[in-house]
């Protein structure tokens, strides 16, 4: 065999090898893409030049628009602002970091969003953002701040309207412990003090918050229930207690459950 041959197969060898490390990658980066289109956060990934490269499908839903008409472009044309490129610079990471912006068709969009730099031998590459759509969070505060309306407007009117649907009467249950837990409630409904209910799910645990509640000499106040599991542990304390202007970024005054309850 000629060395000329052994050259040729030699680099067809190469080739092959070539061919399926491209196949295995190509696998790879279908696996992965399929994972970050079943996750219930929005994910953008940067190049170093601070050009947003993709974007999942939650990403779509946040800002309106189709991942064709942003990818492409940097965070100054599609946002007007530089926080990646200001991350790209420094190499830092953002944790849980709250800011409002607003998207093409004018709504204004709250979020939480951590950001990382990813690297190549020590070499940055770009970054990635984890990104969280929290406005329905406002939109609770908004929907308790006009049952608070209604409140004060039944106040005036003699209508009673507190948010609530039951009392402790319809509650029905013939068995000794029902009955005992329906006597141990208008006991502790006549008392100012916090009240723990615990009992699996689905046991009518609000439907006795209510009804305590309803007998209670607060009756004729708001009552707010909240899921807290529905809530990011990070929003929990600013959904309670509240938040300062200027708090983070296009962050307003705001009243927290707490007070809003008391008023």
């Amino acid at each position: 065999m000629s060395i000329e041959n052994q050259k040729l197969i030699d680099l067809e060898g190469e080739l092959l090898k070539l061919k399926l490390k491209i196949c295995e990658y190509e696998k790879k980066n279908s696996l992965f893409e399929n994972i970050l289109e079943q996750i219930d956060e929005a994910v953008y990934v940067y190049d170093r030049d601070g050009t947003l490269i993709y974007m999942n499908g939650v990403s779509e839903k946040i800002e309106g628009q189709n991942r064709d008409m942003l990818t492409g472009k940097t965070e100054t044309e599609i946002w007007g602002t530089n926080v990646v490129l200001s991350l790209l610079q420094d190499k830092n990471t953002i944790e849980n970091e709250r800011m409002y912006y607003t998207i093409s068709n004018g709504k204004r969009v709250h979020i939480m969003h951590s950001m990382y730099p990813y690297f190549d031998n020590n070499e940055i590459m770009g970054c990635f953002s984890i990104t969280k759509d929290v406005t329905q969070i406002d939109d609770m505060l908004m929907n308790i701040y006009e049952l608070q309306q209604q409140l004060r407007t039944s106040k005036r009117t003699n209508i009673p309207i507190n948010g609530t649907r039951f009392s402790l009467n319809d509650i029905i249950g013939d068995s000794q412990i029902m009955k005992k837990c329906i006597e141990n409630a208008r006991k502790v409904s006549k008392h100012k003090s916090n009240i723990l209910i615990y009992g699996e799910t689905g046991t009518g645990k609000e439907l006795f918050a209510q009804g305590i509640h309803n007998a209670s000499s607060n009756h004729k106040e708001p009552f707010i229930a909240i899921n807290c599991s529905a809530i990011p542990s990070n929003l929990l304390e600013s959904l309670l207690f509240g938040t300062i202007k200027g708090s983070f970024t296009g962050a307003l005054e705001t009243k927290g459950l707490f007070e809003q309850a008391e008023e």
